[in-house]
């Protein structure tokens, strides 16, 4: 999907909602968050998929965690993870963003916030997740950085940190052109709307693109956008020099080794366990263009005796912790603090057979 609006520091300039009208063509950046119209087809073409089941079953090791989405977009995955019984804040700058989400059932067991990552609580969380690419939204080092420092102060020691990026090698961008791009979304009103993709400039793997949306009513509607794409070895060297030890990366969402057809880097960290010296395992991918790459698995001495990195997720029947987040400064009005939804086996379930049965969605390839 587009990547969810990322809420990741606080650059004035970031998201920037200036629009200008030329003819009948309307112009945004990042308008897939800011936009009302286009909030509604992100969340036509975006249905819960597998890089869902992923994120879920790894937050599911948590054992009914304090969650933080940052980046949580319209909600897709903070929802579904409230579903699951988990305690769960979701921040986004974008306020188009969170009024879909707010609207959605189940919002109520949400702490919703407009923000960035700035303002969120120190060692509040026990596992925080940036999904659909929102690492990618950082292109300067210096943001990243922030950001990085940010998660970290607001995980508790063992904390776990969860996100994914696009890996470079695959040059998932070359597949952004108004041909190979082009789609048709179905609303729910029946209306169809015509989009595509044209990359207007790359350099130094930073990808600049827009994004055309053509609207039944004769509107067309569109967003640019500007990506980077790290490397593996980048995406580790960040997260060690802000304290962060790497457990794994994977190259897809059933845990494949990097180089794997998806074309994925997730990667999987945790904030006091080992050290940046720590030991590393590597693994080769056995298909695709890019086999041979490793698997950069660097396990602290020190992680917990049952916290299985590549584990299924655990049952659904393990007791809450009690434990509540802590506040959200400036939380959203009628946001739910701290609420723990009343989850159960079936809760779970439903979560993950509901989602599957209403979509086909696998990860869209494009922006």
């Amino acid at each position: 999907c587009p990547c969810e609006a990322f809420a990741l520091l606080s650059v004035a300039d970031i998201r920037s909602t200036t629009t200008s009208s030329l003819a009948s063509v309307s112009r945004m950046r990042d308008a897939e968050f800011n936009d009302a119209r286009l909030v509604e087809v992100y969340d036509a073409e975006c249905p819960w998929a597998r890089d869902d089941d992923f994120f879920l079953s790894v937050v599911e090791e948590a054992s009914r965690g304090r969650v933080l989405d940052l980046g949580c977009g319209t909600g897709r995955l903070a929802l579904g993870l409230a579903a699951a019984g988990h305690r769960v804040t979701g921040v986004d700058p974008a306020a188009a963003s969170l009024e879909a989400a707010r609207r959605k059932p189940g919002a109520d067991a949400v702490t919703w916030f407009l923000g960035t990552s700035a303002a969120i609580p120190d060692t509040s969380y026990d596992v925080a997740v940036m999904t659909s690419h929102v690492a990618q939204f950082l292109v300067d080092d210096g943001e990243w950085t922030h950001a990085l420092r940010d998660l970290r102060r607001s995980l508790v020691h063992g904390g776990r940190l969860v996100f994914d990026s696009r890996d470079p090698r695959a040059r998932k961008w070359e597949e952004w052109n108004p041909r190979d791009s082009r789609r048709e979304i179905a609303l729910p009103d029946g209306d169809v709307v015509h989009t595509w993709t044209e990359v207007t400039a790359e350099r130094d793997r930073v990808v600049e693109f827009k994004r055309h949306y053509a609207f039944p009513d004769g509107q067309e509607l569109e967003s640019s956008s500007t990506l980077r794409f790290p490397s593996a070895d980048e995406l580790r060297s960040s997260l060690e020099e802000v304290g962060f030890t790497v457990e794994q990366m994977y190259g897809g969402w059933l845990r494949e080794p990097l180089g794997a057809a998806d074309g994925e880097i997730v990667v999987l960290a945790r904030v006091g366990v080992g050290s940046g010296g720590s030991a590393r395992a590597t693994a080769t991918a056995g298909t695709s263009a890019g086999a041979g790459a490793t698997v950069g698995t660097s396990v602290g001495a020190g992680a917990t005796v049952g916290t299985s990195v590549g584990a299924s997720a655990t049952s659904a029947t393990r007791a809450t912790t009690g434990a509540t987040p802590g506040a959200t400064p400036g939380a959203t009005p009628g946001a739910t603090t701290g609420a723990t939804p009343g989850a159960t086996t079936s809760a779970t379930t439903a979560v993950r057979a509901g989602a599957r049965g209403r979509q086909t969605r696998t990860v869209r390839t494009g922006p």
